[in-house]
């Protein structure tokens, strides 16, 4: 462990086997949060009322860069052939319901789980909270 005073910038990790460089990963001081981004872990899903997408909501500034103080109020809309199974966001202290379409972001991050309605086609997902930039996903029911 190496006590560091804080400085805003940036801390570039860099994995080495054998002399060779394998990893390297940057991470960059966030600014405030300014858009919304969300990650669905598969993007097509079974029609059967049964299968789950988990969507990963991220909070970023405007260099993409996620907030980890962020703990915006994150407002779900779906439309199409699936509804919104669930919302999570790790913070085990939290006293919003599991079955809402709202979400506070933790550490700047959240989840919406969507799943199917047993009928077959497209499920769009909406996330917008005031003051970022929203964003949409799609996700197909087959």
């Amino acid at each position: 462990m190496w006590r560091l005073k804080y400085v805003p910038g940036e801390l570039k990790a860099i994995s080495r086997k054998n002399s060779e460089v394998v990893k390297e990963q940057i991470i960059k001081t966030a600014g405030e949060p300014a858009k919304i981004e969300l990650i669905a872990d598969r993007t097509t899903i079974n029609a059967d009322g049964k299968d789950l997408s988990f969507v990963t909501v991220r909070v970023l500034d405007k260099d993409g860069n996620l907030v980890p103080r962020a703990d915006n109020k994150i407002n779900f809309k779906v439309e199409g052939s699936g509804f919104i199974a669930g919302v999570d966001n790790g913070y085990q202290a939290s006293h919003e319901p599991f079955k809402a379409n709202y979400r506070k972001a933790y550490n700047g991050m959240c989840l919406a789980i969507i799943q199917s309605n047993g009928t077959k086609g497209n499920i769009e997902l909406k996330a917008k909270a005031e003051g970022l930039e929203s964003d949409e996903i799609v996700i197909n029911a087959k």
